[in-house]
């Protein structure tokens, strides 16, 4: 039997959007386990996740939404996630406090940041591994005379420019010392930092390429591992 379509209304934001085109097609399945301090997770952890693949490069905003994809992991640990095919993103969603993402290992190769390419055929052996030790950045931040500097703010940002720019960067962030001055940072991925303190973030704008190039001029550089924590003594920067 055949039944006509009539166009569907589509609206973001209280305004009527059109000549959208939305093109449907087949998901692959990618599939593989999830781990926890390179142990197969329990089932109690199991049934509070969700795992996310999105686009791995974009605008972001509507586009990651309407792309994204979700799957539980089974009690077990393993699990099978349609993904949409293009460049994409394992995020996981329903973290316990204290656990965050370490890798995800895609082919033996850590994607997770980079992200891979999914195609026509089903992926298999995908490992997203969990840590429940997770890196702890911390410190304190003076002026030329040693004083606290309560307010200011820390900007923490690799030292490869090309992550910067990457759509879910979880190497470039942000916060904000407390009165005394401190401040600090969990679940960094292992890797080699710039770390800047100024008076004033400038929302919208602190994130930006250009802004860290020049940051970075004068930031104090270290290096992070799997599971480290470091303490670094910072001077805000005018």
């Amino acid at each position: 039997m055949w039944m006509a379509l009539s166009p569907a209304r589509v609206t973001v934001n209280g305004r009527d959007i059109d000549d959208l085109l939305i093109r449907t097609g087949p998901a692959t399945l990618v599939s593989g386990k999830v781990t926890r301090d390179g142990a197969v997770i329990t089932a109690e952890i199991a049934g509070g996740l969700t795992l996310r693949a999105t686009e791995n490069w974009g605008p972001g905003g509507m586009s990651s939404v309407l792309n994204a994809t979700y799957a539980t992991p089974n009690p077990d640990g393993t699990f099978v996630l349609p993904v949409i095919p293009g460049g994409r993103l394992l995020r996981v969603q329903g973290l316990a406090a204290g656990t965050v993402l370490n890798h995800v290992v895609v082919g033996g190769i850590d994607r997770t940041d980079d992200g891979f390419e999914v195609g026509d055929s089903p992926i298999a052996g995908v490992v997203i591994e969990l840590t429940s030790r997770p890196t702890r950045v911390s410190g304190r931040i003076s002026d030329d005379r040693g004083r606290p500097q309560g307010g200011a703010w820390v900007i923490v940002f690799s030292e490869d420019p090309r992550r910067w720019r990457l759509i879910q960067t979880r190497s470039v962030t942000s916060a904000r010392a407390d009165a005394d001055g401190t401040f600090s940072f969990t679940g960094l991925p292992a890797g080699n930092y710039y770390a800047a303190a100024v008076p004033v973030l400038a929302d919208g704008e602190w994130a930006e390429p250009e802004n860290l190039a020049r940051l970075k001029l004068t930031a104090t550089s270290f290096k992070l591992s799997d599971g480290e924590s470091r303490d670094l003594t910072l001077r805000v920067r005018k």
